[in-house]
């Protein structure tokens, strides 16, 4: 979904030095104060004029904000440069005539739309110059009648002083986050007419800085929203009224013809994984956000058929229109697509622009699937990440309704590394290592893994996995199946072989050959997030179960000293096992990551600070010593020749 209003959001860029928020000396430029008078008609229809004058701290920020570029829907907005200028100590200096541009901003690659942009070159701009400027801007088409709304979210961002006042023929009802009680408003009315004033009472810092695996979890920012529609359950009336009209059209041949496909097979998630599939391969991705309320208004279906491409709207309408017509309760809905949820909308006002994307809610009995027709893959039974846990609004008659979707558990994304380790010796020094082996993967892992083959070359996937396995090793050489493997409807369980040739795997130590345990970069940065001067929270990820057996064949452990460990904590269960077997040394390591994120409140705990120490003291630096196990065996090498044999399945 392609969303049309221009907002000033400016994105901070600080120098870099450790972790923490950082300070004026970090920052590139401050917002020394944005100011916004707002007038909303009975209609929905608005006009805003906006100040805001930001102060130039270094040259990267001369740089950056020296030249203005502000986007726009020259469709849905019109937008006007009323004053702008630089400040030098008392002198100020106006942007003249010359100094502005007004140009079509190149198309998108993926989509039509209709987008413009200013260009204010300011004059005279140093490092400590103040740059200001002051716009009009009105609306020219809305997405749906007596709506409106704003919001403003302050994660990463700079800024001294806001305000703003709203007049409005509308009611105006408001939700304001503030862990920090930096903002206030204040409502009345009069005449008919309503008045809301917001109010930045302390100046923000929120950028953060040099942080691995940092993000904000949206609870813990100050982030606002107005909007004239406090319930959703009146959010859209008259667009969820013209997407009835479209769903219920007459099915072009090409979506006919994958709904009867779809309609031979007698299992309810095969029809749906075939709907998705076949339409994946009848249509690309291709937005045409012209003229159509906002970006909110797919194309009617024969308009989809004939041009062979559409964007997530369109996706969602077909696969929504198919449905029905196989007999299911299916809608459309809109929802934020994003690995960070951001906003709830349960906890807010009704408002579109919590939304950036449109799927398919389809329910069949007590059962609902989530189909995302823009995605390469098909897997009804299952739900993409990004769009994973949140809530959907969905656009049924009459009114529409939210519902929320399932969130990922370790179980639905389960990989397991099956190594062997053959050593080859010369004149009793470790040489070269072969290694064979498979990747088990399982549902979404598997499917992420058949999606990656539509967005780039096999061998390129397949070889990010051999570096994965190889760890610090020099590969030599290596090969995987060579086989197309590209199908739109994964199989639930799949097994990728491979075999590769590392340089020497074994270290030195006073006792002997050594071979270095492995220890995953992500379970690495937990171990030594420094938490005491950390500002931000961790992101995890999808949570996953993942397993690695390693078995190193003809060797021995010396020394009695047990490396086995187990780990038990809120956010992740790790553990190892290191076994001797009759064909040499093997060692099994579990993760089971249960949770996507870790929130700074739970980082400076005891409990994580003793899971941090026992990670440190399971994992890091464990070695191995091993020796050669009987006599010295012949031991093929794996040979360019060798490697590109196929690989049995």
């Amino acid at each position: 979904m392609h969303f049309s209003k221009w907002f000033f959001l400016l994105l901070l860029i600080g120098n870099q030095s450790q972790a923490r928020f950082a300070t004026d000396k970090d920052l590139s430029y401050v917002i020394e104060f944005e100011h916004l008078e707002i007038h909303i008609d009975k209609d929905g229809f608005s006009k805003m004029v906006s100040e805001v004058q930001l102060k130039i701290l270094n040259d990267q920020g001369r740089n950056q904000v020296g030249i203005s570029r502000l986007n726009y829907d020259s469709n849905s907005t019109e937008l006007r440069l009323l004053e702008a200028k630089t400040i030098n100590d008392d002198k100020e200096t106006k942007v003249s005539s010359s100094q502005i541009q007004l140009q079509d901003v190149p198309g998108s690659p993926v989509g039509f739309d209709q987008m413009k942009e200013m260009v204010i070159v300011f004059p005279q701009v140093q490092v400590g110059s103040r740059i200001y400027y002051k716009l009009e801007e009105k609306t020219q088409e809305i997405a749906e009648e007596k709506l409106w709304s704003i919001m403003g979210e302050y994660h990463n961002r700079a800024i001294d002083n806001f305000k703003a006042d709203i007049t409005s023929e509308l009611p105006l009802f408001a939700k304001v986050n503030d862990p920090d009680h930096k903002f206030s408003y204040s409502t009345t009315s009069k005449d008919g007419k309503f008045f809301m004033h917001l109010e930045l009472l302390k100046p923000v810092r929120s950028v953060i800085q040099d942080e691995h695996l940092s993000f904000t979890d949206p609870n813990r920012t100050l982030h606002w929203l107005v909007s004239t529609r406090e319930h959703w359950s009146n959010l859209a009336p008259n667009r969820i009224a013209d997407i009835g009209k479209l769903i219920q059209e007459p099915l072009p041949k090409a979506f006919a013809e994958i709904k009867d496909k779809a309609a031979k097979v007698s299992d309810h998630v095969e029809q749906l994984n075939l709907l998705t599939s076949l339409l994946a391969d009848r249509l690309r991705y291709f937005g045409d956000w012209r003229q159509r309320r906002g970006g909110y208004l797919p194309r009617s279906l024969k308009e989809i058929a004939d041009t062979g491409y559409g964007d997530c709207k369109d996706f969602a309408l077909v696969l929504t229109a198919m449905s029905r017509a196989l007999g299911f309760d299916a809608n459309m809905a809109w929802i934020r697509r994003n690995i960070h949820p951001g906003m709830d909308p349960a906890e807010y006002p009704a408002s579109l622009q919590i939304f950036n994307h449109a799927v398919a809610r389809v329910q069949d009995g007590n059962r609902v699937y989530w189909l995302d027709g823009t995605n390469p893959t098909s897997r009804a039974q299952g739900i993409p990440f990004d769009i994973a846990d949140r809530n959907a609004f969905v656009l049924k008659a009459p009114d529409g309704f939210l519902d929320r979707t399932p969130a990922r558990l370790p179980v639905d994304r389960q990989m397991t590394y099956d190594l062997t380790y053959q050593i080859h010796w010369q004149k009793n020094q470790p040489e070269e290592t072969n290694v064979e082996g498979h990747i088990q993967l399982q549902n979404e892992a598997a499917n992420d893994y058949f999606a990656g083959l539509y967005l780039r070359p096999q061998a390129s996937q397949d070889y990010n996995w051999i570096l994965f396995l190889a760890g610090s090793s020099k590969i030599l050489d290596w090969s995987t199946t060579s086989n197309d493997l590209r199908q739109r409807i994964p199989a639930a369980d799949f097994s990728v072989p491979f075999k590769f040739k590392l340089d020497n795997v074994l270290s030195r130590t006073s006792a002997g050959e050594g071979f270095d345990l492995p220890y995953t970069e992500d379970i690495f940065q937990l171990s030594v997030l420094n938490v005491r001067d950390r500002a931000g929270d961790v992101f995890l990820g999808a949570p996953y179960l993942a397993e690695r057996k390693a078995l190193i064949k003809d060797v021995k452990v010396t020394g009695e000293q047990s490396l086995n460990c187990e780990i038990q904590s809120p956010w992740l269960d790790i553990s190892r096992k290191v076994r001797k077997s009759k064909e040499g040394v093997e060692v099994v390591d579990r993760v089971q990551s249960k949770v996507v994120k870790i929130l700074l409140n739970e980082l400076v705990t005891p409990t994580y600070e003793h899971f941090q120490r026992q990670i440190g003291n399971c994992f890091r630096n464990a070695t191995l010593v091993l020796t050669r196990m009987g006599p010295l065996p012949q031991i093929p090498r794996i040979t360019r020749q060798s490697l590109q044999k196929p690989i049995a399945h």
